[in-house]
């Protein structure tokens, strides 16, 4: 494993499944800005593809993914072009 990113944030959803896994990354992402970094904690076993496919297509970068002790860890740094002040919850995001 490389350097581990610094985050900013750590949220732990262990026990959420997807999509509520994903609802909750985008809450989290909401208020910050670019470049800060969050690190999630989740245990759905979907969560590797569930949250690398909707970062991929969010526009958030999946910095890096790891197993350990049966739980997945996840640092995505904030995108730049989302709109953080958005009152709405966007569907398009969780896609």
């Amino acid at each position: 494993m490389t350097d581990t990113p610094k985050p900013d944030q750590t949220i732990d959803l262990t026990g959420l499944r997807c999509p509520n896994l994903v609802i909750a990354i985008i809450a989290a992402l909401r208020p910050m800005r670019h470049p800060q970094i969050l690190q999630v904690i989740a245990n759905d076993l979907t969560a590797p593809s569930n949250v690398s496919a909707w970062a991929r297509q969010s526009g958030h970068t999946l910095l890096e993914m790891y197993e350990e002790n049966g739980r997945f860890i996840f640092y995505l740094q904030r995108a730049q072009h989302v709109s953080a002040a958005s009152p709405s919850f966007n569907q398009q995001e969780a896609l």
